[in-house]
């Protein structure tokens, strides 16, 4: 997400007025969709959905065409989130989307509904079907609504998480500053569930040697992603994992 850099998690958690309880809810799109984060501890394992640091490419590879199953359409799902590996108590974020008009514009409607520091913050996003981007917003929080004004409008764009991968192959976007590095087979188990990805790669543009980077876990029979890693100097960041969906 523009202007946000991969510290980002840290600060905005740090920030606990109700006039920042707009900033804090879009950490949670950008962590949905594959924000840099901040605090973080090493961990040098391997394990099905972990990876070491990849070695270096003179050259970069095509970038192949990635397909969500039904191009990304859901009723629910739910990710477990977290800044730090190590977290007990990660964040469970739920998502349910309908396709529905917003006053005659055909749109998907994403309500997310979150816990954070103690309260349910939940925010309603419109994005068009035709553009891909958010038209309208609102964030209600402690008895508060906030409608997200036309400025601050393009920052819930990547808000839908069946739009992880597209943030990073749209040129054009906010994710431009990654540089895709290839892909891998791998198997992760999650929640009881056993999924059949594909490892996508992305290292920031800056990172000479894939230390800050991207990791994003596609299964083509899911319409969401199934997992997402970041590193920074090859300490593990923000990652969210799909607990289930329908």
């Amino acid at each position: 997400m523009p202007g946000i850099d991969d510290r980002c998690g840290g600060s905005i958690m740090r920030n606990k007025t109700i006039a920042i309880l707009l900033v804090m809810v879009i950490a949670v799109a950008v962590a949905v969709s594959g924000c840099t984060g901040g605090n973080a501890s090493v961990d040098p394992s391997t394990s099905p959905g972990t990876t070491t640091n990849p070695t270096a490419k003179t050259s970069e590879p095509d970038m192949p065409e990635i397909k969500l199953k039904d191009n990304g359409n859901f009723n629910w799902a739910e990710y477990s989130m977290k800044s730090d590996p190590d977290d007990d108590n990660p964040t469970k974020v739920r998502y349910e989307m309908t396709l529905e008009d917003y006053e005659g514009t055909p749109a998907r409607h994403l309500k997310m509904i979150m816990e954070m520091m103690g309260m349910e913050i939940v925010s309603d996003v419109y994005i068009s079907t035709a553009t891909g981007k958010a038209i309208a917003a609102k964030v209600t929080g402690m008895g508060i609504e906030t409608i997200v004004d036309e400025q601050n409008l393009s920052t819930y764009d990547t808000a839908d998480p069946a739009s992880t991968v597209g943030a990073f192959t749209n040129a054009d976007g906010g994710y431009a500053e990654y540089v895709y590095k290839g892909a891998t087979p791998d198997v992760v188990i999650i929640n009881g569930h056993t999924y059949a990805c594909t490892k996508y790669t992305f290292w920031k543009s800056y990172s000479k040697d894939g230390s800050s980077r991207m990791e994003v876990w596609i299964d083509p029979n899911v319409p969401l992603p199934v997992m997402t890693q970041e590193y920074y100097k090859n300490e593990k960041g923000d990652s969210i994992e799909l607990l289930g969906w329908g």
